[in-house]
């Protein structure tokens, strides 16, 4: 499976961008877009509504304002994010489901325990999504490079 930064396919050689800020540690790369949909490079942001272009923050490494990079996702990131985004929260509702269904006797009581503890699955997937994903955020493994 190829990697992906941004939604868009990378193979071997990365995808350009240009540092736009720096800090002591951190650089924050804009990574290039351009034409319309259909583009490679334009690979999920094709939208009359996206305004924002899409940003990554790598470790400094001696790069300045201005600088062209290539921008490399780390290994198996792609993995990760379907596991949050595609495991977690079903197998969470069915634990939820299943708890909840237990814990309550009679019929009706089973069912609306059964249905709030899905739900509670649910939430609890989500706020550990958010919460890895602010940790990657904060700790991003994207490396670049100057070309």
């Amino acid at each position: 499976m190829a990697s992906t930064i941004h939604g868009c396919p990378v193979e071997g050689g990365g995808r350009p961008g240009t540092v736009v800020e720096v800090d002591s540690e951190r650089a924050m790369v804009e990574l290039a877009t351009r034409g319309a949909c259909g583009d490679e490079m334009s690979c999920g942001h094709c939208s009359v509504f996206t305004v924002q272009v899409p940003r990554v923050r790598v470790p400094r490494d001696g790069l300045d304002v201005g600088d062209e990079v290539r921008v490399y996702p780390p290994e198996g990131s792609g993995y990760l994010s379907m596991a949050f985004l595609f495991v977690l929260p079903p197998v969470l509702a069915v634990i939820g489901f299943v708890v909840g269904g237990a814990v309550v006797s009679g019929e009706v009581g089973q069912t609306v325990a059964a249905v709030a503890g899905g739900v509670l699955g649910l939430l609890v997937a989500a706020v550990l999504a958010t919460l890895v994903n602010r940790k990657f955020e904060a700790t991003s493994g994207f490396r670049a490079e100057r070309v």
